[in-house]
């Protein structure tokens, strides 16, 4: 797909800065966060762990261990642990993102929600579904003052709250506001299939 597309590009893209010597500059980091998401989703977390510590170490070095940008390249490395199962350390990373957002950049409420999100993520991984319930509301809160109640993004955290009951076994909670609702709600205004569009983490079965 696009991924194989883009990854030579990507690869060119880099050797061209190590060739200029610029290998360590944001823009090369940039490159680098990118690769580990490719890599990440091609299931080779060798590269993307190498590629995304890479880029964390770069921005650390160039604006310091608070930054928005060192909060993105802390979520990049935190999905790569997650997809490692190494939900602890992908926690530490993501709660990191999270408290850098909350106190440096309280006004960037929707990537606020996406540290969030990712906690959330963690704690289903982990079985803590009230936890995750109780951050998925969070985001949901976020979602719905920053972007609206008829928008993809809060359909996604509809969509998973559902799943969540479901997981939970709580099926008097999966209602027509959730999920369902939330999707043909969207659809029909952008004439478009959602979950094509952007496909949704299935919450693991229990057992």
């Amino acid at each position: 797909g696009r991924y194989a597309e883009a990854k030579p590009l990507y690869d060119r893209a880099l050797a061209i800065y190590e060739k200029l010597g610029t290998d360590e500059s944001v823009d090369a980091a940039l490159t680098m966060r990118n690769l580990s998401v490719i890599y990440n989703d091609q299931g080779n977390i060798a590269l993307a762990m190498e590629y995304g510590r890479r880029a964390l170490r770069i921005y650390e070095h160039k604006y310091g261990k608070i930054h928005q940008e060192v909060a993105g390249a802390l979520d990049t490395l935190g999905a790569v642990y997650m997809a490692s199962s190494d939900f602890e350390q992908a926690r530490k990373l993501f709660q990191r993102g999270l408290d850098i957002r909350q106190t440096h950049y309280p006004s960037e409420r929707d990537m606020i929600g996406t540290s969030l999100y990712a906690l959330a993520a963690v704690c289903v991984e982990e079985e803590q579904y009230e936890e995750a319930d109780k951050l998925y509301h969070e985001v949901l809160d976020i979602y719905e003052n920053v972007y609206g109640a008829a928008h993809r993004e809060t359909a996604v955290i509809y969509h998973d709250l559902a799943e969540l009951a479901f997981e939970r076994e709580q099926y008097d909670q999966a209602q027509p506001r959730t999920a369902a609702s939330a999707v043909r709600m969207v659809v029909a205004r952008s004439g478009g299939d959602l979950l094509q569009t952007r496909p949704v983490r299935r919450c693991r079965a229990a057992g």
